[in-house]
């Protein structure tokens, strides 16, 4: 085992310590109890409401291409689908859904599909940054007295420089560079015809990059897209907690979802954010009146919200991939059929 897969696996155990200590400690029974009450309707409800956003965020995808897509809406909001569902379920990467989603469109033919997913990502950041914003002014206006919010103002801060420095890094040649580097370090320059003509990987990759941001409206769009589909998610918590009695205002459910979403990204390095979100649930929903048995409740029904939506959809995409390579093979073997007979 490598040390990164090692690093992942000890920070997905610890983290899983850190939510059974967490039920433990708050009483399993009282968990439990809150779980029976939310009943299968809210974590189907919830599902449902999840896929307002799953839709948003591939719309934000496809956005970034314009009328210059080889795929269509639909296969976009499946690649996004299949990219949070990977994330999900198999996190062997921290960027495990990214590779997966790229994989979906470049099988269907995009071939900007790796650029594409960076500069989504990107969006997707930004979007995100603009939602923790918005959640800082609600608590700002809720509470404007308590010391924690200067906490959460600061965390938020660091987050919003840290995708701003992301951004500016693309613009200024960071995979370029990243590329170059490991093609030198490797020794696997080619010097073919089209090299010399193209430039290299790490070139091309770099202005299909630039060619997205160089859209600026297309972009702008795309980072609304996801802002708007961070703010649907928030509404999924809001519905979870009518459905179980503690229902809170939507005010309050925008501001507890910004600081979670800041949380699961800083904790980004940790598979499934694994005690990070049940955790953010207790101590954030404590500031709003949440019980810490119904905070847990609420960040297992998003739990079983992943497994009832990610699950089918990996084991679809699997499916798929074998189908294509078993295609790929039968073509391969008929040519080699073809090229014995001649």
């Amino acid at each position: 085992m490598t040390r990164a897969r090692f690093g992942l696996v000890l920070a997905a155990l610890c983290g899983a310590g850190l939510a059974a200590y967490l039920v433990v400690d708050t009483g399993a029974q009282a968990v439990l109890a809150a779980l029976r009450a939310a009943g299968w309707a809210t974590l189907a409800a919830v599902s449902l409401a999840h896929l307002a956003p799953m839709l948003l965020r591939g719309v934000g995808w496809r956005m970034l291409f314009g009328p210059e897509a080889h795929v269509g809406w639909i296969g976009f909001i499946w690649a996004r689908w299949v990219r949070e569902a990977v994330d999900n379920i198999l996190p062997i990467l921290p960027v495990s859904g990214v590779l997966a989603g790229m994989r979906v469109l470049s099988a269907r033919g995009e071939t900007r599909a790796g650029a594409s997913a960076v500069v989504d990502l990107t969006a997707e950041l930004l979007g995100q940054a603009a939602f923790g914003l918005l959640g800082l002014a609600l608590l700002l206006a809720i509470m404007p007295d308590d010391p924690r919010v200067l906490w959460a103002a600061l965390g938020l801060a660091i987050i919003t420089i840290a995708v701003l420095g992301f951004l500016a890094a693309q613009l200024g040649g960071l995979f370029r560079f990243l590329g170059r580097a490991i093609d030198w370090a490797w020794r696997r320059r080619e010097a073919d015809a089209r090299q010399e003509t193209h430039g290299s990987r790490a070139d091309v990759f770099h202005d299909h990059i630039q060619g997205f941001y160089r859209h600026r409206g297309r972009f702008t769009g795309s980072v609304m897209a996801h802002f708007l589909g961070w703010t649907a998610s928030a509404m999924e918590v809001w519905l979870a907690l009518w459905l179980m009695g503690s229902g809170l205002a939507v005010t309050q459910a925008l501001a507890i979802e910004s600081l979670i979403f800041a949380l699961r990204s800083a904790s980004f390095f940790v598979p499934w954010s694994a005690g990070i979100q049940e955790s953010g649930y207790v101590v954030i929903g404590a500031i709003f009146g949440l019980s810490p048995e119904i905070a847990l409740a609420v960040s297992l029904l998003k739990r079983g919200r992943d497994l009832v939506l990610g699950i089918p959809v990996v084991l679809a995409w699997q499916v798929g991939e074998g189908h294509g390579m078993l295609k790929r093979w039968a073509g391969q073997t008929l040519v080699d059929l073809d090229n014995d007979r001649n």
